[in-house]
């Protein structure tokens, strides 16, 4: 029994330690320009979330806290999509790092472009920077989504 505590303890802990050296992130929703569909504001900012879970370096924020955070704030959905209100919810939610990303449809082709931001410091992240991905139709997107995915990640240095 002493065994099987002692074992769960070593777990949780080295737990901690693992989430501890992932930076800690919110993906604000997408602005997206005339022209485009408006609901995917929101269903390419949780796709980013999902996508850049599974790398295993971020923890991400999740959507309801981001959502409560932009109601107190009163802010629009999708109205924060400047990096100064950025920091400032990525601030309220104590995030390192928050992405905010822009959708622009040309002709038949959707450009992605995710900045960075460093909260603390207020500005675009100095690694990181901005992220652009272009798709060949609304079909391809999730793709360019997994490709800003892999990219942040392996532009963000590992930590501890």
């Amino acid at each position: 029994m002493k065994f099987f505590q002692i074992a769960i303890a070593a777990l949780i802990l080295t737990g901690s330690v693992f989430s501890a050296n992932k930076i800690r992130i919110a993906v604000n929703y997408f602005d997206v320009v005339s022209g485009v569909d408006p609901n995917l504001k929101t269903t390419l900012a949780v796709l980013l979330e999902s996508k850049l879970s599974t790398t295993g370096r971020f923890t991400v924020v999740d959507r309801a806290n981001l959502d409560k955070v932009l109601k107190e704030q009163s802010i629009q959905l999708g109205g924060c999509s400047d990096s100064a209100c950025a920091v400032k919810v990525g601030n309220i939610l104590n995030v390192q790092r928050m992405a905010i990303g822009n959708l622009i449809r040309i002709s038949k082709r959707y450009k992605v472009v995710i900045k960075f931001l460093d909260v603390e410091l207020g500005s675009l992240d100095e690694v990181v920077g901005t992220v652009e991905e272009w798709a060949n139709g609304e079909e391809e997107l999730e793709k360019a989504i997994d490709r800003v995915a892999q990219t942040i990640s392996e532009r963000v240095p590992l930590t501890g």
